[in-house]
């Protein structure tokens, strides 16, 4: 398996883990409040899957404070979300929410951002506070877990597609 560090992104207090096709407040979307604000390194695991090929396996953020110490035994099940583009996003919330609109600027920034950039490259980092990936073998059910510091707030995130 290679993993790969592959840009950093900006998160506020909240973040949203969902297919960046979904309109905001999507019932198989995962918004978090509880977030460590700050800069997080994002990353993607890659693995041969089957006669699929190199595929992601994961795609992981983590606070910077945290690098390195963050264990597999810290996450914890957060959930799970759903997908129908073949791809998935951790975003700070607002700027989820400044991107999904009912407009065709959110309509361009879907196609450029999201179809165009993550047809050629496995991932794409948008507006430092977006982290897209496509999702393993493509659309349907995957699991979030999250790892919290004492403080109770999310420091680590991963989706897990194979």
């Amino acid at each position: 398996m290679k993993i790969s560090k592959v840009g950093t992104i900006e998160l506020g207090s909240q973040v949203t883990i969902s297919d960046p096709c979904y309109e905001v407040g999507t019932w198989c979307a995962i918004s978090l409040d509880c977030v460590l604000e700050g800069t997080y390194d994002c990353f993607i695991k890659k693995c041969k899957y089957n006669s699929w090929g190199s595929r992601v396996k994961e795609m992981t953020i983590v606070h910077k404070n945290y690098q390195n110490l963050v264990m597999e035994r810290d996450y914890e099940l957060m959930g799970n979300v759903g997908v129908d583009s073949g791809t998935m996003s951790i975003t700070d919330t607002n700027y989820y929410e400044e991107t999904h609109n009912e407009d065709e600027e959110s309509e361009n920034w879907y196609n450029m951002e999201v179809c165009e950039k993550t047809c050629d490259n496995e991932y794409n980092i948008v507006g430092g506070r977006c982290f897209i990936s496509t999702s393993g073998i493509g659309d349907g059910t995957y699991s979030v877990y999250g790892a919290f510091d004492s403080e109770d707030r999310l420091y680590a995130l991963k989706v897990v597609f194979l």
